[in-house]
């Protein structure tokens, strides 16, 4: 027997199934028909609401990935190297001490101010005192070297003067003074030259040797320094 197709959109081949009249119109539906009918109408809303769930909650997910996306996710800041600070690390930390391992002179003159050997008959034995302050006679001496006998500056040549210990600066801006000197006593030297300078400077990246020097002398050192902070 043949089930016409009604509003539910199905059509259906019925065998020996008795048939009732339909509350969707005129015909005649056979009861199996009417059955299955409803079984499968059931079905397919069953199917239409678990859609209808499953793509609610596919949405409900995209969403809730978005938002974790927008929220700015912790992170370790990486930090900067030794000595600097900042947003972008370009900040130099003023060290607490700066220490000086090595004095190295370049240059001085071979000569005293009047023209002649600054001994008798031979060179300058030179040596070095490091001190804080400007030079005057309220300066700290700091350090004293030994000397070398008969010194000459050829301009290739250097001597350097190494500290038992490194002298230590307990305050980075501190203004220090280099004097050079010819020995001839224990308790007398011929001044040679003086170099006045600070020997940290906020924007110079923390070298690890320092050249200073005055021209006009001729008096030319290199320090050898290291920091802590």
């Amino acid at each position: 027997m043949y089930c016409s197709r009604h509003a539910w959109a199905f059509s259906y081949l019925c065998f020996g199934c008795l048939a009732v009249p339909s509350a969707l119109g005129s015909e005649f539906v056979p009861r199996c028909c009417l059955k299955t009918t409803l079984k499968l109408f059931g079905t397919r809303v069953a199917n239409h609401i678990m859609k209808t769930l499953f793509s609610k909650t596919i949405i409900l997910s995209f969403f809730l990935l978005l938002l974790g996306c927008s929220k700015d996710s912790p992170t370790t800041p990486t930090p900067c190297p030794q000595g600097y600070t900042g947003t972008n690390c370009s900040t130099q930390i003023t060290p607490s001490k700066i220490f000086i391992s090595k004095i190295r002179v370049d240059d001085f003159p071979n000569l005293n101010p009047s023209g002649n050997n600054w001994d008798i008959g031979s060179s300058a034995d030179i040596f070095v005192r490091f001190g804080l302050g400007d030079g005057t006679s309220s300066t700290i001496t700091l350090f004293t070297s030994n000397y070398y006998t008969d010194a000459i500056s050829n301009g290739t040549n250097y001597y350097d003067f190494i500290p038992t210990t490194p002298i230590e600066l307990d305050l980075a801006s501190s203004e220090c003074a280099l004097i050079l000197g010819d020995y001839d006593s224990a308790s007398s030297y011929d001044f040679m030259g003086e170099l006045v300078f600070y020997p940290y400077n906020s924007i110079n990246g923390f070298p690890t040797t320092i050249s200073i020097s005055n021209p006009s002398i001729p008096f030319k050192a290199e320090l050898t320094l290291s920091y802590v902070w």
